[in-house]
């Protein structure tokens, strides 16, 4: 992780509300716990800083931030809204590029409601090609929670990254993944 500059794009739009199935713990509540171990993991594994970007119908970036920072952003951040991905992708690449000084992991973090695999694939489709052998990225999609609308954005979207050849820069991982696995060990392979 040393290596790499982290950011996260994490979905807090009301769909993160709902209960992950037959527990009294919410998708929002699960990532507020998962991330926040990640980060401190992360932070103390690579002595680096994050940049967070949370969105809904509205997008929020909060650049070098530490773990400890990430966690109270989280612990503060309202579940409203719709889930808008696409306007949030576009201003981290944007960001991300002008400054971008090492390799770049991102992570985004989304139930998946109400997000149009389409449009995902013309942002990635838009930004890969400025992304040259010198500066590497690693993209992450995961999927929080079980809907099975999530589940088939999360499918989708690893078959368009197929088609366009860029599996190797973007990855998807199913929450049942997540879950089975942990966190932690299913991004190893990928940085």
């Amino acid at each position: 992780l040393k290596n790499y500059k982290i950011a996260l794009l994490i979905d807090h739009s009301g769909s993160m509300s709902k209960l992950l199935n037959d527990s009294d713990k919410t998708v929002w509540q699960w990532v507020r716990q998962s991330f926040g171990t990640f980060c401190t993991e992360a932070e103390r594994r690579s002595g680096s800083d994050f940049d967070l970007s949370l969105f809904n119908s509205a997008n929020k970036m909060y650049k070098t931030l530490s773990a400890g920072k990430i966690e109270a952003i989280l612990a503060e951040a309202v579940t409203t809204d719709d889930t808008r991905l696409a306007p949030a992708l576009r201003d981290v690449f944007d960001y991300e590029l002008a400054h971008l000084q090492k390799p770049l992991l991102m992570l985004i973090i989304t139930d998946g409601q109400s997000i149009s695999s389409d449009e995902i694939d013309a942002v990635l489709m838009e930004n890969m090609s400025k992304f040259d052998k010198g500066r590497k990225l690693r993209i992450v999609f995961i999927q929080t929670g079980f809907s099975t609308q999530g589940a088939r954005f999360i499918s989708a979207l690893a078959d368009k990254c197929k088609q366009h050849g860029i599996q190797g820069y973007v990855y998807t991982l199913p929450f049942d993944r997540v879950i089975k696995d942990g966190l932690a060990s299913l991004l190893e392979p990928f940085i």
